[in-house]
């Protein structure tokens, strides 16, 4: 017998593996709550995130990078407007190959400011960007996808003609 809850040892050990399964299940419940409040996960284990469907930033003349602020979160730093080029939804239909984006909600896209919005669109989020297409200017509403894409940028010595 053993000197605690006037059990046998045999049925204190029967005990604790049922205490240990029932808590595995628990954490294992628990830790599948947490992951889909997190989000979904890309394939490189990255959280899914906005995309406004622009596969290539060009910046002809100047600098474009991305950094990470911290954690999951990213900005933009362009020295020059980018042109944009590779569109897919939501942006195909909307934007054409060549447009050169100036601002997003207001910030100019040269901006601290403007290249952390950029970066950080989330799904469903509607956001306006200020173009320019040749010689004129306009404005074009898009509403970000859920996706894994990451945008890839580029740098070029020469400035293409408008």
């Amino acid at each position: 017998m053993s000197p605690w809850f006037g059990t046998t040892i045999a049925g204190a050990r029967r005990g604790l593996k049922r205490t240990a399964l029932v808590a595995g299940l628990v954490i294992a419940c628990v830790g599948q709550g947490m992951a889909q409040e997190e989000g979904a996960r890309c394939e490189d284990e990255r959280l899914t995130g906005g995309t406004l469907g622009i596969g290539l930033y060009q910046c002809a003349g100047g600098a474009c990078r991305l950094y990470r602020e911290s954690g999951d979160s990213f900005g933009h730093r362009f020295s020059v407007e980018p042109r944009v080029w590779e569109l897919s939804n939501p942006a195909s239909g909307r934007l054409k190959d060549g447009d050169i984006l100036i601002a997003i909600d207001g910030a100019l896209i040269t901006t601290g400011s403007g290249g952390r919005k950029l970066a950080s669109v989330q799904p469903g989020q509607s956001v306006e960007l200020r173009i320019r297409r040749g010689k004129s200017e306009k404005k074009v509403r898009l509403t970000a996808a859920e996706g894994c894409e990451m945008s890839r940028l580029t740098q070029t010595t020469k400035i293409p003609p408008d």
